[in-house]
């Protein structure tokens, strides 16, 4: 009769055991699961997929990513809440799916909303995603008719040509300074309207006082 007693008394135990060991030392690992909010509609989920759940590793993580401006972790007791200020994009390129930053920062586009994809205007349509010089790029924001350009070409590995949102071209020369600025900012009103400048203007030999027309 004892024995069946501790027979039994152990076949309770052993489950009893089991069930404790679970709640005691898989619980935690269970509970401890974060949940992440994102306070920024233009970040795909496959990046913030990507966010450790540790708020010890977010910091660096996010640190890490060269296109984030700014971000502040919030952190509750179940959940994180990230606000996340992304860096406004130069260009995208979409035989390559990157999206161009500035300091020569090429991101994948699969990071980020369509939407944010679309507002980008300008169009990088070399074959393989061209990186911006910042002092070029400074240069051609000096333009005062810069938004107008919708895509952007590099050439040879020198120069760049520019597309208007009619589709005429600027074929620059391989260096842009000053000067050609200021002559695109007081002639363009003449050139832009001009009967002869239909598909292009040749300025690559703008230093030697030859532009042509087509």
């Amino acid at each position: 009769m004892i024995s069946y007693v501790f027979k039994a008394s152990n076949f309770i135990l052993v489950p009893l055991i089991f069930i404790l060991f679970y709640f005691i030392l898989l619980g935690p690992f269970k509970s401890s699961k974060t949940n992440i909010t994102i306070a920024n509609k233009n970040l795909s989920n496959e990046f913030i997929d990507l966010i450790p759940s540790d708020p010890k590793l977010i910091k660096n993580y996010l640190t890490s990513q060269g296109f984030i401006k700014y971000f502040n972790v919030q952190v509750g007791k179940e959940n994180l809440i990230i606000d996340i200020l992304i860096k406004k994009p130069i260009a995208k390129n979409i035989n390559t799916n990157q999206i161009i930053f500035e300091n020569n920062l090429i991101i994948q586009s699969n990071y980020f909303e369509e939407d944010f994809i679309n507002k980008i205007k300008l169009i990088d349509i070399t074959s393989k995603t061209l990186l911006i010089d910042s002092e070029f790029l400074n240069k051609l924001r000096n333009i005062k008719f810069f938004n107008k350009f919708t895509k952007i070409e590099f050439i040879d590995n020198r120069r760049y040509d520019l597309y208007l949102n009619d589709e005429r071209k600027l074929m620059l020369p391989k260096v842009v300074d000053d000067e050609i600025i200021n002559f695109l900012n007081d002639q363009y009103e003449i050139f832009i309207n001009n009967n002869k400048f239909n598909n292009y203007m040749d300025l690559r030999n703008f230093y030697s006082d030859s532009i042509r027309m087509q």
